[in-house]
C-alpha cells in the first residue's frame, strides 16, 4: 500500500462540506438518536463508504487516565510534569511521550525506561476501568451506533498499543461495532500525525487511498490525529467532547468540520 499522500485525489466540495457540517452542528446542539441517523443517511448521499475512529480522548474519556500513568512513571525519576508539558500529551502514546520527557530532562536510557512506564499501561488501566475512571462518551457512542445501523463500515484507529485497545473495546462491549481495528503495532512505525494509520484504514475499507480518500470519514480530537487524517486526504471531524479542550491551528484547518459536544446534555 502507498504510504505518501495523496496528490489528486477527490475532495468533498466546499458545498458537501457546509452541507455535512451542517448536520454535525445540528446534532451538536441536539445528540440524540434521531439527528444522528440523519448523519448517517447524509453520508451514504455523499458516497462515503466508512467512518474510523480515534479512541483515546474521542470514543473514551482515558486522556487523562493515560496521562497519569505516565506522571507516575516519570515520578520514579524524579521528573514532575509541568502544565504546559501536560498540555501537550493529547494525541501522544504513553511511551513516545515518556521518551520525550526524558531526554528533556537528560535522563539516559530513556527509550527502554518510556517503554517500562508504558508497560505498566494494561495493569493500571484495568483499575481504571474497575473505578470508573474511564467512561465512554455517550453522544459520540450514539453516532457509532447509528451509523451501524446504517451499515456504514466503521473502523478503531488508535495510537494505544493492542493489548490496550482490545481492554477497552471489552470492557464497554465495543467490539462488535468495528468492522476493522488497528492499534500502534498495524503502523510500522508510522504513527500519527503520519498519514499511514488512516491510509491503511482506508485500504482496509475498500477505500482506494489514492483516488478517493474523501470517501473515509474520520473522528478525531488531538491534532496528531486531525493532521494524519488530513494529510491522507480522509473526510474529517474534529470532535471537541472537553471544554478545556485547546489546540494550535494546524495545516488544512479550513478543511475541518467542527463537532462540539463539550456544552451539551446527553
Amino acid at each position: 500500500m502507498p504510504t505518501s499522500s495523496p496528490a489528486l485525489a477527490k475532495t468533498l466540495s466546499p458545498k458537501d462540506r457546509a452541507a455535512l457540517a451542517k448536520k454535525f452542528s445540528k446534532y451538536s446542539k441536539k445528540p440524540n438518536a434521531e439527528n444522528a441517523a440523519k448523519i448517517a443517511a447524509k453520508l451514504h448521499r455523499l458516497g462515503i463508504k466508512a467512518v474510523a475512529f480515534d479512541m483515546d480522548g474521542t470514543l473514551v474519556d482515558s486522556e487523562h487516565s493515560n496521562l497519569q500513568i505516565a506522571k507516575d512513571g516519570l515520578a520514579e525519576y524524579k521528573v514532575t510534569l509541568t502544565p504546559a508539558e501536560e498540555a501537550k500529551y493529547p494525541g501522544h502514546t504513553i511511551v513516545d511521550f515518556c521518551q520525550k520527557i526524558l531526554e528533556k530532562h537528560g535522563i539516559l536510557e530513556a527509550a527502554p525506561k518510556a517503554l517500562a512506564i508504558a508497560a505498566e499501561k494494561p495493569k493500571k488501566l484495568a483499575k481504571f476501568l474497575q473505578d470508573e475512571t474511564i467512561k465512554v462518551f455517550e453522544k459520540v457512542l450514539k453516532l457509532v451506533k447509528a451509523f451501524d445501523n446504517h451499515d456504514l463500515k466503521l473502523a478503531l484507529v488508535t495510537s494505544s498499543n493492542n493489548n490496550s485497545m482490545r481492554q477497552v473495546l471489552r470492557y464497554f462491549d465495543l467490539e462488535k461495532y468495528f468492522e476493522i481495528k488497528l492499534a500502534r503495532e498495524d503502523f510500522k512505525g508510522q504513527l500519527k500525525p503520519k498519514p499511514y494509520p488512516y491510509r491503511l484504514a482506508m485500504t482496509l475499507c475498500g477505500i482506494d487511498p489514492d483516488t478517493n480518500p474523501q470517501q473515509l470519514l474520520v473522528v478525531e480530537d488531538s491534532v496528531p490525529g486531525l493532521q494524519s487524517a488530513l494529510s491522507a486526504g480522509a473526510t474529517t471531524i474534529e470532535v471537541k467532547n472537553l471544554a478545556e479542550q485547546k489546540r494550535k491551528k494546524i495545516a488544512g484547518e479550513e478543511n475541518l468540520i467542527h463537532l462540539d459536544l463539550s456544552k451539551t446534555h446527553p
